[in-house]
């Protein structure tokens, strides 16, 4: 859970004086890549249907996981991911 690493810790604190100073409603935009699976991105191993199918459920587990706003359930994701 990389919610008390001093780094993110200073982020959040940046962001939430940020939105307090704007003195209006904040959006947040945020992207990504997010799967990089395949011989484009150094893989021997050829792509499959099982393959794609894998790696979109874990891309949809870490989306549910930013949509909770569950910092631990994210971090536990990618470090299940590795």
């Amino acid at each position: 859970d990389p919610t008390g690493a001093p780094d993110v810790v200073r982020m959040v604190e940046a962001l939430r004086q940020a939105e307090a100073e704007a003195g209006e409603p904040v959006c947040y935009v945020i992207s990504g890549d997010l799967a990089h699976i395949g011989p484009k991105f150094g893989s021997r191993r050829p792509v499959t249907q099982d393959w794609v199918e894998a790696s979109s459920a874990q891309d949809l587990r870490l989306m549910r996981a930013a949509e909770q706003a569950s910092a631990a359930e994210y971090a536990r994701v990618i470090n299940e991911e590795k």
